[in-house]
This record gives structure tokens, C-alpha cells and sequence, in this order.
């Protein structure tokens, strides 16, 4: 995302209303170092009080880089960060790294400092890689007040082509609501969080879109928003993702394949729609390599 644009945004936004907080992530932010540190300074100047940034800590190879790094975004307005910590981000990043670079956040000192671990079906499941995210976590020896969060992966995205042969799929298709909690706050009624990409997609849950910011105004964008008007989130709102079953255009896609849960049940029919809702069903990349 440009600079520019997230000025943009982050005026339009703290003109509307008051924001909780605002997150940078990824991706890895870190790997646009200098254009992060000037969103942080710029989101800081408007008043914003909690800044947060997710990291894989890839960035932490140098203890002494690593720590003068989060010190120039403190300094900027930086006040929260949260590591990724798992046998998933560990296969691609050097435990090393990650835990320098927790290291070096805990010497700067920040209002909060967190760990996020994803776990293959649930955090008590016995499996390959949950055995790995624990082992991780006890190699860390964080103090027992430190906050680690762990959650199931959700399985959409490659976690749904590459991960969901390892759990156990539903003989019928799952008919439960949408649980969109910790994505859209709670209700696809009156979304309470929205991401922004580099597109200028605005979306509620990753590739459920509510509009374009090179084609409208974010102002008008969440001034306008009726989930009613949206061809998928209507439905979600209705009944859950198995309604999306409905639509006819499904019927051509419908697939008896076993479905883990909800989301996976919803995203793997998003993506067969996505060329009849290319608009609502976006960034492309949600969906497919690129």
C-alpha cells in the first residue's frame, strides 16, 4: 500500500468516527520497513492511541538491527506487536529470527507484546504439527504471564488445498451460522472491523469484499453499507454458508467433497462463484496463486 493512499484512508477514517485501534499486517510488514515506519508516524500525529503490528519476526536475524528497528517505530507510534509463532510460519522462517526478534521487542519495551499460534483443528488435538507449535512455545521460556493466544487454523485459502486432508470432513454439508468474531466483530449486520489491501479492497473477512477504494470513496463505501445489498453476505447473514448452496449459479459447482467446518464450506463455494461476483468476491489472490 502506498503511503499516500493510507493517508488517505486513515483521514477519511478518523474523520468519520473514533477508531479502537488501527493493525498493520501481511503478508510481512516489515518488509516494507520504511514505508511502515511512516504509516505508524502518520496514524500517530491523527491521534491514534493503539497501534498494532503483526509479524512473523523474519526480520530478527541481528539482535542489535532488530532492536533498533522497534525502537525507531516506537518512537514513531508503535504501542502494540504480535509474533506469529508455529509450526506453520516455522517452516519458512528460522526460529532464530523469531526469537530474537521477541527478545529485542521485550528490551524496548511496548504496551503490549503477544504471540498468535495456530493449531491444526483444535489446540488440544494430538497431530504432527501441534506437537511442533508446543515445542516452539517451550523453546521461547517466556514468563507465564506472557500472552500467547492460540486458535485453530481456519481452513480457507492454501490452508483448505493443503491442510484440510489432515482433518476429519462432515458426511453432510455443515449447516451452522457464520462465526466471524474475531474478523468482523461479531455480525455481518454492522461489520465493527474492515481491512484494507493494497488494492483498495475493503473487506470483512478475507475475500468477502464491500467495496473498492479506487472506484469509491471509503467514505461512502462505509456510510452506503447494507448487507442486504450484498449478493453474499445476504445470504451468510440468513442462514450461514450453507445457504450459499442456493444460489443457482452453484449448481453447477457443488461439490460432494467433505467439508471440515463452516468456513471451509464457505469459502470453497466463494471460490467457485468468484467469476459470476468477481466484485464482491475479492482480492483474486484470496482465491487462487498468483
Amino acid at each position: 500500500m502506498s503511503i499516500n493512499d493510507f493517508q488517505n484512508y486513515i483521514t477519511t477514517l478518523t474523520r468519520e468516527q473514533s477508531l479502537d485501534w488501527i493493525a498493520f499486517r501481511g503478508g510481512e510488514p516489515f518488509l516494507f520497513y520504511k514505508t511502515l515506519k511512516r504509516c505508524i508516524q502518520i496514524a500517530h500525529k491523527l491521534g491514534q492511541k493503539q497501534i498494532i503490528i503483526f509479524t512473523n519476526g523474519v526480520w530478527g536475524g541481528n539482535q542489535t538491527n532488530a532492536q533498533t528497528k522497534l525502537q525507531e517505530l516506537k518512537q514513531a507510534g508503535l504501542t502494540d506487536i504480535w509474533f506469529s509463532v508455529d509450526a506453520f510460519h516455522q517452516e519458512f522462517v528460522p526460529f532464530r529470527s523469531i526469537h530474537i526478534a521477541i527478545n529485542a521487542a521485550r528490551t524496548v519495551g511496548f504496551d503490549k507484546i503477544a504471540i498468535t499460534s495456530q493449531y491444526l483443528n483444535s489446540v488440544h488435538s494430538k497431530n504432527p504439527f501441534n506437537q511442533k507449535t508446543d515445542e516452539y512455545l517451550e523453546r521461547l521460556r517466556l514468563p507465564d504471564d506472557f500472552t500467547v493466544t492460540r486458535n485453530p487454523v481456519c481452513i480457507t485459502g492454501r490452508a483448505s488445498d493443503q491442510l484440510a486432508s489432515h482433518l476429519k470432513g462432515k458426511a453432510k454439508f455443515p449447516r451452522g451460522k457464520c462465526a466471524l468474531s474475531n474478523l468482523a466483530g461479531e455480525t455481518l449486520k454492522d461489520p465493527k472491523k474492515i481491512e484494507i489491501d493494497s488494492y483498495g479492497n475493503v473487506t470483512i473477512c478475507p475475500g468477502l469484499c464491500i467495496g473498492n477504494t479506487k472506484i469509491t470513496p471509503l467514505s461512502r463505501i462505509i456510510r452506503e453499507y447494507d448487507y442486504k445489498q450484498h449478493p453474499i453476505i445476504r445470504l451468510l447473514v440468513e442462514a450461514g454458508p450453507s445457504k450459499l448452496l442456493e444460489l443457482p449459479e452453484t449448481a453447477r459447482h457443488a461439490s460432494l467433497q467433505k467439508y471440515v467446518n463452516e468456513c471451509h464450506l464457505c469459502y470453497e463455494i466463494r471460490r467457485q462463484l468468484r467469476p459470476c461476483f468477481p466484485e464482491f468476491l475479492a482480492p483474486e489472490s484470496c482465491y487462487r496463486e498468483q
